[in-house]
């Protein structure tokens, strides 16, 4: 961090690390660099009124998405004073904000180092979608009636949850926080390969409950099967089946977790109830259950279904099938449309190709969200599964809690504008101009879709329709099921979704571990 930084930050309104807001925030930072082990050391509020009022005003009852950013990829265009106090500069090519995972300017986190991270809010409202693979950033502009670019690949095979979407309003752009983090080694207690504590070198693999220690098979031989009877008697069992440890307090490091708070949803030990923040006339009331039955109770509740979360899904899986539908019904009547003017004049069925391709990419952005979403349900549950792994108990009850508050965020609109807006309802009209009978009813006014259409190519063959919706289907993607298709975007099984991200987020270098990135840029 720069000097220029570091007296800029000093400015700003600082997050109390007590607040839930500083607890959400680290929760949604660990979310998407997928680790537990990013603990923020500082947290700056960095939001310019001028800028939220303007924020505001531009995305009113549109959709608004999280963005985290590494600071050291920003450009001297955007440097983080700049960007905080008067705002984002748009090049006419547009700036392109990675939703979910995050993007590390410089490879791999590491332990032993401080980073600094800024959250974006980015108000995507509706996007016009390009496949990334045949286009050039540089060149392309937000058609009228669209507020961003949203870069598909359907070639890609990442498996993490991350979307590209680039905006060109600086309008649409809230810089929120900076985040000063670093890597706790001692969090992901589950990932580390468990060193025997006699000898300090071979890996530990069973466990002496008497003792309290994790043994190497030589070790163990010495200190129990050749000890005094005593210790012949200890019982081992396999280090896998070692207890975790419930932790210590993170207000009172000497002091080991005894209780839950369940109205706070934070680890308590005893100084705490004693002198610390729950010996308060405000916290009296608050009933306290020892740490080890909320954990499994917790445990066991974080395992089983949520029903809102299922009837979310449920939802969305109808809604995709209904855009499914209505896109073949699009089809349909472009190809009877194209039956009755193939004869007459190729201009007219030019007309077709445009407002068609104005449906089919107004459909596809409202079908790409609602899978944006099944991404994002799917990736935070997976996260938990992953944290019910490697978290110590204590650890795991607190990012619980927060994970419950995060469940509450998700976006819960069930409507999709666009089945009501977009209909099969092309038709001749007058002198062959083809139309739409939402632009009869809008007569006077220019047509969004047909702006649209006109920013696409055009083609001269009457096979127009193959060049539309082949353009978004690949190899025929449209028509697989709704369910065949979530599954390339779901894992079916947590450990499977573990193997792919979360296991793997941490490599072993010069002795110690550094989380490994498997960002693309």
């Amino acid at each position: 961090m720069s000097s220029l930084s570091r007296d800029f930050l000093l400015r700003q309104t600082k997050i109390a690390p007590t607040s839930n807001e500083w607890a959400q925030l680290e929760y949604s930072l660990q979310l998407s660099i997928g680790s537990t082990a990013p603990v923020v050391k500082q947290i700056w509020s960095v939001a310019s009124a001028h800028q939220a009022i303007n924020f505001d005003k531009r995305t009113q009852g549109v959709l608004v998405l999280d963005s985290w950013i590494d600071t050291s990829s920003l450009d001297e265009n955007n440097r983080l004073e700049d960007v905080c106090s008067k705002g984002f500069k748009c090049p006419p090519g547009g700036v392109y904000f990675r939703i979910g995972n995050v993007q590390l300017a410089n490879g791999p986190l590491a332990y032993n180092k401080t980073y600094e991270f800024l959250l974006v809010k980015v108000g995507i409202g509706k996007s016009y979608s390009i496949n990334a693979a045949t286009v050039e950033s540089d060149s392309l502009q937000v058609p009228r009636g669209y507020d961003s670019i949203y870069l598909y690949n359907p070639s890609s095979e990442e498996s993490s949850y991350n979307h590209n979407y680039g905006i060109f309003d600086p309008s649409q752009l809230l810089a929120l926080f900076v985040v000063h983090f670093e890597l706790d080694p001692n969090l992901e207690e589950g990932l580390n390969a468990p060193i025997c504590d006699i000898c300090q070198e071979a890996q530990a693999v069973v466990y002496c409950e008497a003792d309290e220690a994790s043994l190497c098979l030589d070790c163990d031989d010495d200190h129990h099967n050749r000890g005094n009877r005593l210790m012949q008697k200890h019982k081992r069992i396999n280090i896998s089946e070692k207890p975790k440890r419930f932790g210590n307090c993170p207000y009172h490091p000497d002091t080991k977790v005894e209780f839950f708070c369940t109205v706070c949803h934070v680890p308590v030990c005893v100084n705490c109830k004693m002198v610390g923040n729950h010996s308060t006339p405000e916290t009296s009331t608050h009933t306290f259950a020892k740490i080890g039955d909320a954990y499994l109770r917790a445990l066991n509740e974080s395992t089983q279904p949520d029903p809102v979360l299922e009837q979310r899904k449920l939802i969305l899986n109808q809604l995709l099938e209904s855009i499914d539908k209505r896109m073949g019904e699009v089809k349909s009547n472009a190809e009877q449309i194209e039956a009755k003017i193939y004869k007459i004049l190729q201009d007219a069925l030019l007309q077709l190709q445009e407002h068609t391709q104005g449906k089919v990419s107004a459909l596809l952005c409202a079908e790409l969200e609602i899978k944006r979403q099944l991404e994002q349900i799917a990736w935070i549950e997976c996260f938990l599964k992953y944290q019910q792994e490697v978290l110590s108990p204590a650890q795991f009850m607190l990012s619980w809690g927060r994970h419950l508050n995060l469940r509450n965020d998700i976006f819960t609109s069930n409507e999709v504008s666009e089945l009501n807006v977009i209909l099969p309802d092309i038709k001749i009209e007058g002198n062959i101009n083809v139309t739409t009978e939402a632009a009869i009813r809008k007569y006077g006014q220019q047509s969004d879709v047909q702006s649209v259409a006109s920013s696409t190519p055009k083609t001269s063959t009457s096979k127009f329709r193959s060049q539309i919706f082949n353009r978004y289907q690949g190899n025929n993607a449209y028509e697989k099921t709704p369910s065949s298709v979530l599954k390339q975007i779901i894992p079916s099984k947590p450990t499977e979704a573990l193997a792919m991200k979360f296991s793997s987020v941490l490599n072993m270098d010069s002795g110690r571990r550094s989380p490994r990135s498997d960002y693309s840029q």
